[in-house]
């Protein structure tokens, strides 16, 4: 049996250390893709639809936000977390001014965060003032698309740290 270096020992033991402690809640690795997704459709006065976000970057963008990490934080301070930080980074707004964000659900899978809303109004809805920039203050290279269908058809709006704000005519 040949036996290893003592550096590649040592290397050994420190990957051995890393993995038995955990992986950090920042993401140790890059990805290739920075994008959120979403869907929605405005019905009934109310504009409804899911988000969903990397998990590890969301969780980072919380850990800036509380100071620390967010991994063993109790479910509500974590829901309280996310309210507080996307109602800071999606907003949709009528000329009479914004709407309010409800989060029905929260979902996740080992890679994304889901967010079930809706912005309800308390009249028609002709135009909407969409601001999404979720996660553009962490990475520069974030876009987050909206697929929005509209009784006219569908509108499908890309933001990103150059476009974080869309106006949508919703009438013919």
């Amino acid at each position: 049996m040949r036996r290893r270096a003592p550096a590649a020992r040592r290397a050994g033991a420190a990957l051995a250390v890393w993995l038995a402690v955990g992986l950090p809640a920042r993401p140790a690795w890059p990805h290739d893709i920075y994008i959120g997704y979403g869907q929605a459709e405005v019905r009934d006065q109310v504009l409804a639809g899911q988000l969903a976000y990397n998990r590890l970057d969301l969780l980072q963008a919380l850990a800036s936000l509380r100071g620390g990490p967010v991994e063993t934080v109790s479910p509500e301070e974590f829901d309280g977390l996310l309210r507080q930080y996307i109602e800071a980074h999606f907003q949709a707004a009528t000329a009479a001014g914004a709407l309010p964000l409800e989060i029905v659900e929260r979902t996740q899978n080992a890679d994304n965060v889901f967010l079930r809303f809706r912005c309800p109004s308390a009249a028609p809805l002709t135009s909407l003032r969409l601001r999404n920039d979720v996660l553009f203050e962490l990475f520069p290279q974030q876009v987050n698309t909206l697929t929005l269908r509209l009784a006219t058809g569908v509108s499908r709006c890309v933001f990103h740290p150059g476009r974080p704000v869309i106006e949508v005519s919703l009438g013919p």
